[in-house]
């Protein structure tokens, strides 16, 4: 009898926390790092060619930026229709292999941040290139609409 109630309580518990995650994620919409606190497509193309460090566990790796490019539009129903769309295209050393993952990144005009690289195809042998990729609201009203939006998913162990 012991596994039954286990398993109605159990239950019970993943039904309450179902419903009360994704109301108090779009309640607290504001204390997650707001998109327009970051730097977006504009402030990037102004620094093209310009150095950023990229912190790595034995140091810093000298990367430029190379390319930003405007992504296309979502259809104009999707969640993500408004949202701000564009990669980022950054030239390594040849020698200096990053590996997939967050990144931190610091740079003269915009600071430190931290983006997801991802190693890409290079025609150069003399360089490695890694894309970023920005797909995010543009102010915190469509970032919380969005939130409210999310489709409540249980997770179990």
């Amino acid at each position: 009898m012991s596994t039954r109630r286990k398993f109605i309580r159990d239950c019970a518990f993943v039904a309450a926390a179902s419903t009360l995650v994704p109301a108090a994620l779009a309640q607290n919409a504001f204390s997650l790092s707001a998109p327009s606190a970051g730097p977006g497509y504009e402030h990037f193309l102004k620094q093209v060619n310009t150095p950023f460090h990229l912190r790595t566990g034995a140091g810093s790796v000298a990367v430029v930026l190379a390319e930003v490019n405007i992504l296309p539009a979502s259809n104009s129903g999707a969640l993500d229709a408004g949202n701000e769309k564009f990669s980022l295209l950054f030239r390594g050393p040849a020698a200096a292999t990053i590996e997939q993952g967050i990144h931190a990144l610091e740079h003269a005009q915009l600071g430190h941040l931290s983006l997801f690289l991802v190693p890409v195809g290079s025609a150069r042998a003399d360089a490695r290139h890694y894309e970023a990729i920005f797909n995010r609201p543009v102010d915190d009203r469509t970032l919380t609409a969005q939130l409210a939006l999310a489709p409540r998913r249980v997770w179990q162990s």
